[in-house]
């Protein structure tokens, strides 16, 4: 069975206008599938950083919690040096600082 050129030639370049579609269609699937992983890579990158900045004020907060139970303790042993006054004997009696 003999066709006649046009007709093949029409055949040919619809299917081939179709792959094309096709595969443009495949290509903007993948470029979509890129950006969405992009903007999750993007937001995981920002929640990382929050949780990096609130552990940096956590240990900076801690830090200076340590330092005040230090400054704390130090004026705790410095305040109990002092002699201790019997106030029914020595009531006029001044501490010795």
């Amino acid at each position: 069975m003999r066709v006649p050129n046009g007709y093949l030639l029409g055949a040919q370049l619809s299917w081939t206008v179709l792959k094309v579609q096709s595969d443009l269609e495949k290509q903007n699937k993948v470029e979509r599938t890129v950006k969405k992983l992009i903007l999750e890579l993007e937001q995981y990158v920002a929640k990382s950083e929050l949780e990096i900045n609130q552990a940096k004020r956590q240990l900076a907060d801690a830090k200076h919690q340590f330092e005040t139970a230090q400054l704390s303790e130090q004026q705790a042993k410095e305040y109990c040096e002092f002699e201790p006054i019997d106030l029914k004997k020595d009531w006029r009696k001044q501490p010795t600082y």
